[in-house]
């Protein structure tokens, strides 16, 4: 599960940010009223840096972990 931030913006804006993202998805979340008509516009913003540090950790406890086992159990 990725961590986000959903930070209240512009409709225009989270357009024009869909036009400049070539290749890359946006995520943001529309709020409508009953005529589908857009009353609020919220961005949903990943948090890509929280997202590779963690995997950094996990694969450096993966590693401390096989390292202490095969030095402490001989590998088993």
């Amino acid at each position: 599960m990725r961590k986000s931030s959903v930070r209240q913006k512009s409709t225009g804006d989270i357009i024009n940010s869909m036009n400049q993202k070539e290749g890359k998805y946006v995520k943001a979340l529309l709020l409508v009223d009953g005529e589908d008509n857009i009353v609020d516009s919220f961005d949903i913003d990943v948090f890509p840096d929280l997202n590779k540090n963690l995997i950094y950790l996990c694969d450096y406890f993966h590693d401390l972990h096989a390292a202490y086992r095969w030095g402490i159990c001989d590998g088993r």
